[in-house]
């Protein structure tokens, strides 16, 4: 019995006294924030690709580009053009908005060995003033306008011009050259600024003295050629006439101005006057700003017969397009255009109606 009261006793004195403990005990101190890791300005560099290695070059001197595969290219010249230029078996035109950079240079084979050269061999980038890109249409042999696409002998030089379809607005200030096979060598650079021949003087905006930017509307007289996309197109006359013409009579107070066609077709493909694939729209336009519609596409050069003229490839046609008009009217411009082309705007304002 003593035994079990000297247990029991024992027991409650361990209890009180771990209670006292942890109520005496003194709080542990709180821990302090670990300090955020700090920043540096190079963890916040820029990621990304770097600039291509390469460097500037210039006009006359031939250039190495890439090694395993290296082929040699020189830039001799550059121009602008509004014109058609032959491109293989066709030609590439450019719309209103745009005109063409054309490169001269030459391409030598400096390997030991035959190198096959396409359009796909070197990648050629032109860069306007807004970082546009664009890059090259074709690349051809100088003396005959074939697409360059052969094999080169070893030592073997090939004349050739490039042809990128830019920006109408303004110079191209930039030019890069570049290996295709190859595309981490480094790569040719070319300052164009004050170096490219201006547009023609017909599409020539006046308001540029760079010479780099061409007009989308073309000035033309009657009795002039012109090209219009892949047609050469000539006025050659207009007349007023007060009687009817075949089946097609007047109204009181009207009369038909009627003008003379030579057009002359220079793709690969039939071509038509009218219907709904007609190669051209025409309006004629007074002086107050209003337009007319033709009353007749096509009449015969030399009858009033009416027809429905095709113009196969490479054939040439004589025709005369009718408008109906206000007697006393003053007409000014005859224009016409293919779907996004340039606008020929004929002056025809010596028309007395």
């Amino acid at each position: 019995m003593r035994s079990k009261t000297i247990v029991s006793l024992a027991l409650s004195t361990l209890m009180l006294s771990s209670a006292l403990s942890a109520v005496s005990a003194p709080p542990k101190p709180a821990q302090k924030p670990k300090p955020k890791p700090k920043t540096n300005a190079a963890q916040l560099a820029s990621k990304g690709t770097s600039q291509l290695p390469g460097a500037w070059c210039d006009f006359g001197k031939s250039y190495t580009l890439g090694k395993k595969d290296g082929i040699n290219f020189c830039l001799k010249s550059a121009e602008y053009k509004v014109q058609r230029v032959k491109t293989g078996d066709g030609f590439t035109v450019t719309n209103a908005g745009r005109k063409l950079l054309v490169l001269h240079g030459f391409v030598h084979n400096c390997l030991p060995r035959e190198l096959w050269i396409s359009s796909g061999t070197l990648k050629f980038t032109a860069v306007d003033a807004d970082s546009q890109n664009t890059d090259l249409t074709a690349i051809c042999i100088e003396s005959t306008g074939k697409n360059l696409d052969q094999t080169m002998k070893p030592a073997q030089k090939i004349e050739c011009y490039i042809v990128l379809d830019v920006t109408g607005k303004g110079e191209i200030p930039k030019l890069m050259v570049a290996n295709n096979g190859e595309p981490e060598a480094p790569i040719a650079r070319y300052d164009l600024k004050g170096k490219v021949g201006k547009v023609e003087e017909l599409y020539l905006d006046p308001a540029d003295k760079t010479g780099a930017t061409a007009l989308d509307e073309v000035a033309c007289k009657l009795g002039g050629t012109y090209e219009l996309v892949d047609l050469n197109i000539k006025v050659d006359g207009a007349v007023i006439r007060g009687s009817a013409i075949a089946d097609w009579t007047l109204d009181e107070g009207n009369v038909f101005a009627v003008f003379s066609f030579e057009t002359t077709n220079l793709s690969d493909q039939t071509r038509y006057i009218g219907g709904s694939n007609a190669m051209y729209t025409i309006r004629l336009v007074d002086a107050d700003g209003v337009s007319y519609e033709e009353t007749i596409r096509a009449i015969a050069a030399s009858s009033d017969r009416e027809v429905d003229l095709e113009v196969g490839a490479a054939k040439t046609v004589k025709y005369r397009t009718v408008f109906t008009v206000p007697k006393g009217v003053q007409l000014k411009s005859l224009t016409l255009k293919i779907n996004d082309s340039r606008v020929l705007n004929f002056d025809v304002s010596s028309l007395k109606s």
